[in-house]
């Protein structure tokens, strides 16, 4: 899923000029592929959008216990955290509707996994810790 999306936002990506780091595991979920697919393509098309232009930076590790997505990233209006609630968006300028990290926090809800948000020094970082879903 996370190749497939990077894949789809190969053109944002080559534009933005961004540097794309992976490190992806093949990790078997028992999971509802829709809200899966979801899941990933909010916090990875988050991560391409809202990162800095001409040289930024987009980070993808997946293992069997979490999903992490880390970019560079202009600081956000507010604390991060507050972004997983709906219309909350660190940018009033944005054209987004402020809903892709809340439909990621329900996702994770409904899975019983933990999602956490933060930003440091000039990267924002998106992690989704996995419990007891990992088909082994």
């Amino acid at each position: 899923l996370v190749e497939s999306k990077l894949a789809l936002l190969e053109d944002f990506i080559v534009a933005k000029n961004l540097h794309i780091r992976t490190q992806l595991q093949s990790v078997p979920i028992l999971f509802n592929r829709f809200l899966a697919e979801m899941l990933v393509s909010n916090l990875v098309g988050n991560a391409v959008k809202h990162n800095l232009p001409d040289g930024g930076w987009l980070s993808v590790q997946l293992n069997e216990k979490q999903l992490v997505v880390t970019n560079s990233a202009a600081t956000p209006i507010g604390p991060p955290a507050a972004l997983v609630e709906r219309f909350r968006r660190s940018d009033p300028q944005s054209d987004g509707l402020g809903l892709g990290l809340a439909i990621v926090r329900e996702i994770c809800e409904q899975a019983g996994w933990m999602l956490e948000v933060g930003f440091e020094e000039g990267a924002w970082k998106a992690s989704v810790q996995f419990y007891g879903v990992v088909d082994r």
